[in-house]
């Protein structure tokens, strides 16, 4: 249980009601808005990958090997109920 706390201007607080309120304000300033703007948007919009990499596709767009399958069908544990697949 916490008995104390220091606020942001360096006052101990000890009462559980400044605690919240001091607890309270240091999260809203902590996940406060980052403010931005539009420049900063475009720049990193435009530096996102539109497609994906030859190598990243052929990977994607490989077959399954059966070792691969059976390495995947091994990792499920049998213990666990079914999905809507069936497989455990």
């Amino acid at each position: 249980m916490m008995h104390a706390i220091q606020d942001s201007t360096g006052v101990t607080q000890t009462t559980t009601c400044n605690i919240n309120r001091s607890f309270t304000a240091f999260t809203l300033t902590k996940y406060d808005n980052i403010p931005t703007d539009v420049e900063n948007i475009s720049r990193l919009i435009g530096n996102t990958h539109h497609t994906l990499p030859t190598e990243a596709n052929n990977a994607i767009d490989a077959p399954i090997t059966m070792n691969e399958l059976r390495s995947a069908v091994t990792k499920g544990n049998p213990n666990k109920a079914p999905g809507s697949d069936g497989i455990s």
